[in-house]
């Protein structure tokens, strides 16, 4: 009995932590909860253990890749064993031990994607640091469009007017949303955003305080 206890103190101490940081990490909560139905099932807690990343972030990086005003999103396996299954998100990825963030960015950038150009360090312009999702953001401009992906289902150039409309989609029906860290920097940078995919200001991140330049 006593061990049922700590289990349900656990489950909610693990439920006040999400909830609370929602925002951050980009949760549809609701979602989640109507998902794994009882908050104090075990599946629920190897659910969020395996994919809510409840240890700090694994240090990565994101590309902010832009052809023709449209930011280029990849859709991710529908493989639920995988953190934001059929959701799209950055092309990017861990760094490595021994990597530095650029070359991280290079290497995911060649494993993902197919195109004519092969990128040097001078092709990215960094963004910068965002120290709670423990990620590094660069910004790509391209001249012609990629030739297609290496990796996940599918790919997509979007639009912010067409980020919100996959979100929505996709809280009305079974169709991709937007996941992961893109996920948070959508909801909580929109005009940065918007900015960045139109004009190329880099330097409207570096106003956040949660980035560092």
């Amino acid at each position: 009995r006593w061990k049922k206890k700590r289990k349900r103190k656990r489950n909610k101490r693990i439920y006040n932590l999400l909830f609370k940081n929602q925002a951050l990490m980009g949760l549809d909560f609701l979602w989640l909860k109507s998902k794994m139905q009882l908050i104090n099932s075990s599946s629920f807690y190897n659910y969020v253990r395996r994919h809510m990343l409840l240890t700090p972030w694994r240090p990565g990086i994101g590309i902010f890749a832009v052809y023709n005003r449209r930011m280029i999103l990849l859709l991710r396996d529908n493989n639920p064993n995988i953190a934001w299954p059929n959701t799209y998100s950055f092309i990017g990825g861990g760094i490595e031990f021994g990597e530095e963030a650029w070359q991280t960015a290079l290497r995911e950038w060649h494993e993902e994607i197919r195109h004519s150009k092969v990128l040097s360090q001078d092709d990215l312009i960094f963004v910068g640091k965002h120290h709670a999702l423990n990620r590094t953001y660069y910004y790509l401009e391209l001249d012609t469009a990629i030739q297609g992906i290496k990796e996940g289902r599918s790919f997509g150039y979007f639009s912010l007017d067409r980020m919100y409309a996959q979100e929505q989609a996709a809280q009305k029906n079974d169709s991709p949303g937007i996941g992961g860290t893109m996920k948070t920097v959508f909801m909580r940078y929109p005009q940065e955003l918007h900015l960045l995919l139109n004009y190329g200001n880099v330097g409207a991140f570096n106003r956040i305080p949660e980035f560092q330049k």
